[in-house]
């Protein structure tokens, strides 16, 4: 069976990390959560400098080229497209690499686009819940993220999923992905 891989996107706060748990525990695929790995490399360099950008970047592609050549079954990766490389500008060239990645290792990639509404996505980033995960919790700023950068828009050269999340649970959306990928979920989820 080929190896399946799904990259959820979309702007901070709606619902990668939930939803990527929620699929995680219904797949049994294994969950790769970027945002922990920028904890890591910010350790080292200051959030969004070159250093950090270039750093963070070259350790996802090298991760997850590892997990995908793993006996893993399944993998789950998120990232924040329009913002993933330095100020947005190479991200078609990163997801690029994603792509060749899969090929090359004969893996099937499915790529996940998360929306939700406006005032939801406003209400959900100011929740306290992301403070302990190191994670945007300004509205204002989110704001500015927005006008500013393309974290808003579809990947436009691969074949998008687009799941509204505002009105669904995060389970309610890991269902509904699985459905539209006709996938099959653990037994005991």
């Amino acid at each position: 069976m080929k190896k399946t891989i799904l990259v959820i996107y979309g702007p901070p706060g709606v619902g990668k990390l939930t939803i990527g748990q929620q699929l995680s525990t219904k797949t049994g695929f294994k969950f790769f959560n970027g945002h922990r790995l920028a904890d890591v490399v910010h350790s080292i360099f200051d959030f969004g400098t070159k250093e950090f950008v270039n750093t963070t970047n070259f350790l996802w592609l090298f991760l997850f080229e590892k997990l995908v050549k793993s006996k893993t079954q399944g993998i789950i990766v998120s990232f924040v497209y329009g913002v993933q490389t330095l100020e947005g500008r190479h991200d078609e060239q990163f997801c690029k690499k994603i792509i060749t990645i899969a090929k090359r290792n004969r893996a099937k990639i499915h790529f996940i686009k998360l929306t939700c509404s406006d005032n939801e996505l406003y209400k959900r980033v100011q929740n306290k819940s992301r403070t302990q995960f190191g994670k945007l919790t300004s509205a204002t700023l989110l704001k500015k993220i927005r006008k500013s950068y393309k974290v808003d828009e579809i990947i436009p050269f691969v074949n998008n999923k687009v799941i509204d999340t505002t009105s669904l649970t995060p389970k309610q959306a890991a269902d509904r992905i699985i459905t539209q990928l006709n996938m099959n979920p653990l037994k005991s989820s």
